[in-house]
């Protein structure tokens, strides 16, 4: 057979897998004819092989040949040596049982029979509960002496005035504040306020005249906004055709 010759100056063409949109041969897998599962009903089987189960295993029903024999044994029987035991624990007699003089209560002789007399103690009193209702001398009424009643008259009161200095004998007149004293009221409060001056806030700075755009620098030649425009088109994406379709996923029922 002739060896493949590549014509020169032509490069050999690289496969793209996207290019083909249809399912390759390896998409598609067809059932075996080897076996009997899963295989081609259509058509005739190949021979094939399975392995056996495994066996059971046998049970052993008796011992062997080997047999340990006690070596007391003999023809005439087990041959030992006398030999001393421990007996268990003896049973406790019912008559041990018996219930003993404090398991009876006295206290509840039969209803039937007179019983002597007997006194028992009460249980303890519950504490008294707080009463809140005031006592007499909670109340205080209103005095009657002075204005302090409203639709009562009043008696006569007399009160301590507090103690002064005031043309005492131990009063020091020369150390009372003379005319000189007190100060002046200012001529504005009693007499027309004169005009008065103060500082006013500080003032803006006024803008810079030379930095306001100019006629040039607007391009009324470029607004369209306001014209009906001509009828203009776009060129859109595009798009690779190697790119694979989206498939929608199937309902299997």
């Amino acid at each position: 057979m002739a060896p493949d010759i590549q014509e020169r100056g032509k490069r050999k063409r690289v496969l793209i897998g996207a290019e083909y949109t249809s399912p390759g041969p390896a998409q598609y897998q067809l059932p075996t004819t080897v076996g009997q599962n899963s295989n081609d009903k259509t058509k005739r089987s190949s021979p094939s092989f399975s392995f056996g189960s495994r066996h059971w295993e046998f049970r052993k029903d008796g011992p062997g040949p080997r047999y340990s024999i006690d070596s007391s044994l003999t023809t005439r029987g087990r041959e030992a040596r006398p030999a001393f035991t421990m007996l268990g624990r003896a049973k406790t007699p019912k008559r041990d049982v018996s219930p003993g003089p404090g398991a009876y209560n006295t206290d509840k002789p039969p209803l039937k029979e007179k019983i002597a007399p007997h006194y028992s103690m009460s249980p303890r009193t519950s504490p008294r509960r707080v009463d809140f209702t005031p006592s007499p001398n909670m109340y205080a009424l209103p005095s009657t002496i002075g204005p302090k009643v409203p639709d009562r008259k009043g008696g006569t009161q007399a009160s301590i005035l507090g103690r002064t200095n005031y043309l005492d004998f131990s009063a020091d007149l020369a150390k009372t504040p003379g005319p000189a004293k007190y100060g002046a009221l200012p001529p504005s409060q009693t007499k027309k306020r004169a005009p008065a001056y103060s500082l006013g806030g500080r003032a803006k700075t006024p803008r810079d005249i030379n930095n306001v755009p100019g006629p040039g620098q607007y391009s009324p030649e470029t607004v369209h906004a306001h014209l009906e425009a001509s009828p203009r088109y776009h060129i859109g994406v595009r798009h690779s055709q190697y790119i694979m379709p989206t498939l929608p996923l199937a309902k299997v029922d």
